[in-house]
């Protein structure tokens, strides 16, 4: 074997993973749809108007999908209700 005299030689090098390529590791995005309602119930307790609940919601990615969105509109709904009642 050649002796490099590099000042990378003999280090392991880690290939980047970049989001749209196919060696991104899908690991990362294992996690379930409970762990986003534990999120946005979690932040619920700490926002105080409907504005900035809707603010919240506007600008969710979730929002793409109906089933998602109407859970949230439900959460939202709920905590809209209790702060009425209070």
């Amino acid at each position: 074997m050649k002796q490099g005299s590099g000042k990378f030689y003999g280090k392991k090098t880690r290939k980047l993973h970049y989001w749209n390529s196919l060696d991104t590791d899908p690991g990362w995005l294992n996690f379930g749809i409970g762990n986003i309602f534990t999120i946005i119930r979690r932040y619920s307790f700490t926002l105080r108007t409907v504005v900035q609940y809707f603010v919240v919601l506007g600008n969710s990615i979730f929002l793409h999908f109906r089933s998602i969105s109407n859970k949230l509109k439900t959460i939202v709904s709920i905590r809209y209700a209790m702060c009425i009642k209070s």
